[in-house]
């Protein structure tokens, strides 16, 4: 029997402390290295596998962030697909730095889903904040709170808000796994995670890897190269085409049409 290897898909989400700084006024401020005062730096995280019913939470509890950034890196040095919302200019930029200067090498090679790109390239809603898409979609909503007094609660070390940060991050963190299956099918560029699974000899859906996939009524899909047998995925809703004209011949898929 063939052995089927899953990817390991990491869904996660960070919180930041302020940076500290001397500046003059509020607004339209150009503030220099010697005005700063404080780095931000990593607050907490939530992360969970793809499916597991298991959320980790992981937290600052002193002055440096080195351990709970040290922990993620543990999660991330085992994933082979990352997922945060506004995670290409935010999450994983954050994190890069952190580890840089806690001196802690890059983690194993991985594969970055943006939910909050995927959006915009998706469709045209109102807002693309995590909030707002859980919202439309009806998928859920975010934890209210107080707002910017939460963090400085947290920072402070008080035991209330935190348990009201870990219950927001861990929400933040199922609500975008919610997306990420929503938006996944419509994603043209999501990493082909067939290619992922140890049994090559099975069409597998290029998005979530499930075995369910089907001829497409139409049949075909057509680009400029040529006419290619089209299928789409029975379990996530993928429509993807074959990558060789030759219908005879080993329908490894493409990711889209």
């Amino acid at each position: 029997m063939s052995r089927v290897m899953e990817p390991n898909v990491l869904i996660f989400d960070i919180e930041t402390t302020p940076m500290l700084s001397w500046h003059w006024r509020c607004y339209d401020e150009n503030i220099s290295p010697a005005q700063v005062v404080k780095e931000s730096t990593v607050l907490c995280y939530a992360a969970k596998w793809l499916h597991s019913p298991l959320v980790a939470f992981g937290r600052k509890t002193g002055r440096s962030d080195r351990r709970v950034c040290k922990d993620l890196w543990t999660l991330f040095d085992r994933a082979d697909i990352v997922v945060a919302h506004n995670g290409q200019a935010f999450d994983t930029k954050v994190m890069n730095s952190r580890w840089l200067l806690h001196g802690v090498q890059p983690p194993s090679p991985y594969k970055c889903v943006d939910t909050l790109r995927l959006a915009k390239a998706v469709g045209r809603f109102g807002i693309n904040k995590l909030d707002y898409l859980g919202r439309y979609l009806k998928l859920g909503k975010k934890v209210e709170h107080e707002g910017f007094d939460l963090w400085l609660k947290c920072m402070r070390g008080d035991a209330d808000a935190w348990a009201r940060m870990e219950a927001y991050n861990i929400q933040d963190t199922l609500l975008l796994e919610e997306l990420y299956l929503k938006l996944r099918p419509w994603d043209k560029r999501h990493p082909n995670v067939g290619l992922m699974h140890a049994d090559t000899g099975v069409l597998r859906c290029v998005s979530c890897g499930a075995a369910a996939v089907e001829p497409l009524k139409a049949g075909t899909a057509y680009t400029a190269a040529g006419v290619y047998p089209a299928f789409r995925c029975g379990a996530c809703g993928k429509v993807m085409r074959s990558r060789t004209r030759d219908k005879r011949g080993d329908y490894g898929v493409a990711n889209t049409l």
